[in-house]
């Protein structure tokens, strides 16, 4: 049996009232936190018992919460597979012993020095995400009634795509209020079939390296849809090039010159 350091201040069960957590959260300044649970029934934990000190356990339950939006793929924090496979893909973990939750501690203190470790690829972490287009009133109008048309889509950085981002104070001022007309603002959902390629993650970002010198193609975004690709999200630019104009629904159109005059769809 493997005890945590006897140094340790003993760690207190948290009232339920308290967030719902039965002990509080290992924090890093970073953003990530490990919340280690234990209880008699329901948890991955030895013994199953109600103890008063989550270090009276000899083995624990945990929940990885990263510093972003997306859920956390644990097989991108370093972690060794005997310590990988007690996890599911929604990082929580069941059964660990302390050595186990060390090493799980030193590799998200580790995973705070790299601001892509952990995150998922872009099929998981984008399915039901919203985001936003920066337009003229007519354009956005045109989009909502007509559906988006790639011939009038943009040759940006990741050629011919509907440029969306992920920001919706991003879209107004990159976007909207640059917009010839009255800016407006398309929220929109990613439906949850929808392809994304995040750089972010290391897999999906050699899946796009191919790609990467044929954007100037003036048939690129036929391409992707081809090759099964919907979308590409690169956090150096702070939005998504949309390839299928299927992969995204409009949701609402609202006009910058009054927020609160959002028309709902």
């Amino acid at each position: 049996m493997v005890k945590h350091p006897v140094d340790h201040r003993p760690t207190t069960r948290t009232p339920r009232s308290i967030d719902g957590r039965l002990f509080p959260n290992r924090e890093w300044d970073t953003g990530w936190a490990l919340s280690i649970q234990a209880d008699g029934v329901g948890y991955g934990c030895s013994p199953a018992a109600r103890l008063q000190h989550i270090e009276d356990y000899d083995e624990v339950e945990v929940r990885i919460t990263p510093p972003f939006v997306e859920p956390v793929d644990h097989t991108q924090l370093g972690l060794t597979p005997e310590l990988a496979a007690k996890f599911d893909e929604w990082g929580n973990a069941r059964n660990l012993d302390w050595r186990d939750v060390e090493a799980l501690s030193t590799a998200l203190t580790m995973a705070g020095m790299n601001p892509n470790a952990g995150i998922p690829r872009g099929a998981v972490g984008w399915a039901g995400r919203e985001i936003f287009h920066g337009t003229d009133e007519d354009a956005a109008l045109d989009i909502r009634d007509c559906g988006i048309s790639m011939a009038a889509s943009s040759k940006g950085y990741f050629g011919r795509a509907f440029y969306a981002a992920d920001d919706r104070q991003l879209a107004r001022a990159a976007y909207a209020e640059m917009a010839d007309g009255d800016p407006a603002i398309l929220s929109l959902v990613i439906e949850q079939e929808a392809r994304i390629l995040d750089l972010r993650n290391p897999l999906d970002a050699a899946e796009w390296a191919p790609w990467a010198d044929r954007v100037s193609y003036e048939d690129f975004d036929r391409m992707m849809r081809r090759a099964g690709i919907d979308g590409i999200y690169d956090r150096s630019v702070g939005g998504l090039a949309i390839y299928n104009p299927k992969a995204v629904r409009v949701t609402a159109l609202e006009p910058v010159n009054d927020r609160d005059a959002g028309i709902e769809l």
